[in-house]
């Protein structure tokens, strides 16, 4: 079972015809012994993965009685995930109307849907769904998910944003939620952080996680259901891993991958993309081998210049999330370039 697929250092070495007939055989005998004799590792759940949506979907799992283990590449949980804001975004009426805001689901998807031309999909000429399921579907759970990591799993959300905001006054272009002020949560307490929270919250539960653990890709039986996973391990061999209920995919980012991003969002070419270096659109070609199909990969990266000496990247949610506004942006994302005390352009 060892030998169905080659150490990925095995391949630095020795002549590059060497390498590539060598990593020809090994991707043919995969093929033929997809199936393993025998598992290294098992679990009702496997969760490729453990950024927020990774550790998420792993508590759920343990929650619900299920045996969970998550494999994690890298040496650290977290992904983009520990990297971002820490700020979720979305009605949550019942804890609004504690602060004496009024709001609901309705209103918000009425709004969100009227700041659509704003968005970056409109941007590509694509025209506003006439359904939008998941959308409503997330809509809808937001304030659900929001008590759950808050009084389960420990998260210290607080509002992001007050009514005197500059971002909530109408000072800067944000036509998505500006009528409602208290949208925006954050948890940025270190030691209630949405990762840091997680972490704790798993390991009380019971949910394994394998660090410098790699998934390569899913095993499928004959009938093309997917019961788990090939994967390194952190000596860098090849380990089966079987999941008895599912595996969950739940690495899906390539920022991190310069050869998709060129082919996916061209305009990147030569930018260094802010995300975990881990985030190199493992899970889409794992899901794409076994037949999964991708869409509106050109629709996932925004970037926005900002200011020395100034805190602007606070102000930026408009431009971030969507994509811009376009002709009426204020001072602080303007364009331009960056000049030391000495005149200089520097980056």
């Amino acid at each position: 079972m060892k030998q169905t697929s080659i150490s990925r250092r095995s391949l630095v070495t020795g002549a590059a015809a060497v390498a590539a007939c060598a990593a020809v055989a090994g991707i043919a005998q995969a093929n033929e012994q997809q199936i393993p004799q025998s598992w290294d590792m098992e679990a009702d759940i496997v969760v490729i993965g453990s950024g927020g949506a990774g550790m998420a979907a792993a508590c759920k799992a343990r929650e619900a009685g299920a045996s969970v283990l998550v494999l994690e590449k890298l040496g650290a949980t977290g992904g983009d995930t520990a990297l971002s804001g820490q700020t979720s975004i979305g009605p949550w009426p019942a804890y609004e109307a504690e602060l004496g805001v009024e709001d609901s689901i309705e209103l918000y998807l009425e709004e969100q849907a009227n700041s659509y031309k704003w968005g970056a999909f409109a941007e590509k000429g694509r025209e506003f769904p006439a359904e939008h399921p998941f959308t409503e579907l997330q809509s809808e759970l937001h304030a659900e998910m929001m008590e759950w990591t808050r009084d389960t799993v420990g998260v210290g959300w607080t509002l992001g944003s007050a009514p005197t905001d500059p971002n909530t006054e109408g000072v800067l272009p944000q036509p998505t939620w500006n009528s409602v002020s208290t949208r925006s949560f954050m948890a940025m307490d270190p030691a209630n952080s949405v990762m840091a929270a997680f972490n704790a919250y798993a390991k009380n539960i019971g949910v394994d996680i394998r660090m410098r653990t790699e998934a390569d890709r899913l095993i499928t039986n004959e009938a093309g259901r997917v019961i788990g996973v090939w994967a390194y391990d952190e000596n860098d061999e090849a380990i089966a891993v079987k999941a008895a209920k599912a595996v969950i995919v739940a690495t899906g980012g390539f920022s991190a991958n310069r050869g998709m991003m060129e082919r996916y969002l061209p305009i990147t070419k030569g930018i260094l993309g802010g995300g975990s270096y881990g985030v190199t659109g493992d899970g889409i070609r794992m899901v794409r081998q076994v037949g999964g199909t991708i869409s509106e990969m050109d629709l996932g990266c925004h970037w926005y210049p900002f200011e020395a000496g100034t805190n602007s990247g606070q102000y930026s949610t408009t431009l971030v999330l969507f994509g811009g506004y376009g002709g009426v942006v204020p001072i602080s994302q303007q364009p331009g370039v960056m000049l030391n005390y000495e005149g200089k352009r520097f980056v």
